[in-house]
């Protein structure tokens, strides 16, 4: 380290030093070092106080700081270089090698870096420090979905450079500052920029009105520190994510209904060195805040293998295919089945399982509209105190719904919502509530209190789901009020969102049915045996006699009907030491019109074949 060395041909030293970015596992460890030439280079160069060198131009030809080659491209100038080394015997050898090097991704052709004077937003400036700025407003004043988002951001800005707002490009957003054609100092004046923007706005021309001026236009009554007065315009451009960064100024603040900070910035999970972060430090430079509330990050779509999707893969899915084969509604179903704060892997089979459980919903809301129809709201509405303990349990449930799924959607938590929903309609109505009420539904007597409050537990979740799942099932939501009785709106986009209603509230009965469930699912189990084993036909078929210890038979008590509860025909409970449960053939004959068996059927000559629940249901 430190060592000079003697160039071959040109009359200069260069010291040797160390770059911790050089190592042995791709190369010699032993390379030349350009200032002017690339990042490592410059960073390990002021480190060494080394002058930062650039001997070429912007077309890519050396300059006047190698005159001997001055005016040739680089590429052309290599093979020329090496013959230079052989005619002075400084080269012992060369060939050609394959390694990696850096390509225009669009024109696909080798790449040089060069330093070139740009502007810059400084990060750590002494009187406006806008990286610890931006890392406290970060931390302390910004919701995230999903929280991992907020150690990203952070991330990003603890470890991003000084921003370079300025381009080389031939068409953008102008940089409105002027060069001293005598000593090439820079007119950044704040209301020459000022009057510039006006006349954009004012003329209607936009960008095009200061590329139309010449430069000695603009500059008027403008002189140099030098003296000079005569100016030439910057050909840079912003950067593209200064543009969209500050949309916060041009949108947010200058049209009407819009809202400043906004609730939330939304995008992919590549835009905190992006967008999010751009617009974060720019509005904190101009306005003070973030522009933001809270940050929503999604993932992105991938095939089924999770790999990108491409056209020239043809593994892409398109939505608007998928809208024409499965509808709008099952598109929006999978949206909210997916976590989108992750890479969402997509396929045709996937849209066949959205609209099995599509299907479900749909049907099971049919169910709860065809058992409606004899419910009259203004008269058959029956108070809570005296629904059965089943129909409390639904409501309670139900309640716990409609809790979890608004604080779903307020938090942008979409797929809990629809988990949430999925799981109500499928195990806690259809497996259980609907499963055990269809006796009661149809065969008890139509007028009579137990089946009037079923009916009106039916009658509020029906009003009230079609307005928790209208967001996701819209078009499902929308045909189904039309159905509801007495109504009182013309939509169901015009509904109150549902809350949650106190009166339903009961930890204690829901902790008991918690317990009763289980049991139930134990009864079940047994049932389903002696199905596959044919010694039943159907659960209707069957007596069962449970014995258990003094609390479960207290617990029991709470079933205004036993036999409905676990759908068989026969239900005996008798205290024990430990719980067990006996399935035998039901007693007595069939009813033929609720398939319920009983002791007591042929002892009423006018209904010999029914039972007396069904008896008294008919007169």
């Amino acid at each position: 380290e430190g060592i000079n060395t003697k160039h071959p041909f040109i009359d200069r030293t260069s010291k040797i030093i160390l770059g911790h970015h050089v190592t042995l596992e791709a190369g010699t460890g032993c390379v030349h070092t350009a200032p002017g030439h690339g990042l490592d280079d410059y960073i390990v160069g002021q480190k060494y106080n080394l002058p930062v060198a650039c001997p070429v131009d912007e077309a890519g030809r050396y300059n006047d700081d190698y005159p001997e080659m001055k005016g040739t491209k680089i590429w052309d100038a290599n093979p020329l270089i090496v013959e230079k080394l052989v005619q002075s015997g400084h080269m012992l050898a060369h060939s050609e090698i394959t390694h990696s090097y850096p390509h225009n991704p669009r024109s696909k052709t080798p790449l040089i870096f060069r330093s070139t004077p740009q502007w810059f937003i400084k990060m750590d400036d002494e009187k406006y420090p806008l990286r610890k700025k931006a890392l406290e407003t970060a931390e302390k004043n910004i919701s995230y979905v999903p929280q991992w988002g907020a150690q990203r951001l952070m991330s990003m800005l603890t470890n991003s450079p000084d921003w370079c707002v300025s381009r080389q490009r031939l068409w953008g957003v102008p940089i409105p500052v002027f060069y001293c054609e005598s000593c090439g100092e820079a007119l950044a004046n704040s209301e020459l920029m000022r009057k510039i923007a006006d006349e954009m706005e004012s003329s209607g021309k936009g960008i095009e009105a200061f590329y139309e001026k010449p430069a000695m236009e603009w500059t008027s009554g403008y002189k140099c520190t030098c003296g000079h007065k005569e100016f030439k315009k910057s050909k840079d451009i912003l950067d593209v994510w200064f543009d969209s960064g500050v949309c916060h100024t041009s949108v947010q603040k200058n049209r009407e209904g819009m809202a400043f900070p906004a609730d939330i910035y939304l995008e992919g999970s590549d835009q905190h060195r992006g967008w999010f972060q751009t617009s974060l430090v720019s509005s904190l430079a101009a306005n003070g805040k973030s522009p933001f509330k809270t940050l929503i990050t999604h993932g992105f779509v991938n095939d089924a293998e999770g790999k990108k999707m491409s056209k020239s893969k043809g593994n892409v899915i398109d939505p608007a295919e998928v809208n024409k084969t499965h509808g709008a509604e099952i598109l929006r179903l999978w949206v909210a089945y997916e976590d989108y704060g992750q890479d969402v892997n997509i396929s045709n089979e996937m849209f066949l399982r959205i609209t099995e459980t599509y299907r479900r919903i749909r049907n099971t809301m049919r169910f709860l509209l065809g058992n409606l129809g004899d419910f009259n709201p203004q008269t058959d509405v029956v108070s809570y105190d005296d629904m059965t303990t089943i129909d409390k349990w639904a409501l309670g449930r139900f309640n716990d719904v409609i809790e979890k799924v608004t604080d779903a959607y307020e938090s942008y938590n979409f797929y809990k919502v629809y988990h949430n929903l999925n799981q109500f309609f499928t195990v806690d109505l259809s497996a259980c509530y609907l499963d055990i009420l269809k006796d009661r539904l149809y065969t008890w007597k139509s007028d009579g209190i137990e089946r009037r409050a079923s009916q009106t537990v039916i009658y509020y979740l029906v009003n009230d789901l079609v307005v928790l799942m209208a967001p996701i099932l819209s078009f499902l939501a929308e045909e189904v009020y039309n159905y509801i009785p007495q109504k009182d709106k013309e939509s169901v986009f015009l509904c109150e969102f549902p809350k949650v209603r106190s009166e339903w509230n009961n930890e204690h009965l829901m902790n008991q049915f918690s317990n009763l469930f289980e049991l139930r699912n134990e009864v079940l189990q047994k049932l389903e045996d002696l199905r596959k084993s044919k010694t039943i036909g159907s659960n209707l078929d069957a007596a069962i006699k449970i014995i258990a210890p003094q609390k479960t038979c207290e617990l029991l008590k709470l079933l205004n009907s036993k036999r409905e509860f676990f759908i068989v025909s026969q239900v005996e409970v008798k205290v024990g030491e430990t719980l067990s449960i006996e399935v035998n053939k039901a007693e007595g004959e069939k009813c033929i019109r609720c398939w319920n068996y009983s002791v007591e059927i042929g002892t009423n000559k006018e209904h010999p074949e029914i039972c007396p629940k069904c008896i008294e249901a008919l007169s």
